[in-house]
């Protein structure tokens, strides 16, 4: 992924885990939020380091309100 697109993403969760990552990436596209996976995770040791989810600027805050009422009803 390029800086300049990075640039104008904003991450909204964090996870060591892949497949919950891509849980909250699929929750925030069933709601027209387009994202997108950044896996910093470790190729010889995966549970070292992080998957992010990010999402344009335009859909942060709410983003984080699905994430927070998904995880925390």
């Amino acid at each position: 992924m390029s800086s300049s697109l990075r640039m104008d993403r904003t991450v909204v969760y964090v996870s060591s885990d892949l497949t919950d990552a891509s849980f909250v990436r699929a929750l925030l596209e069933s709601h027209d939020i387009p994202c997108s996976l950044v896996d910093d995770r470790s190729l010889i040791y995966p549970q070292l380091g992080e998957v992010k989810v990010l999402v344009d600027r335009d859909h942060v805050l709410r983003a984080l309100y699905i994430v927070r009422e998904q995880r925390n009803p």
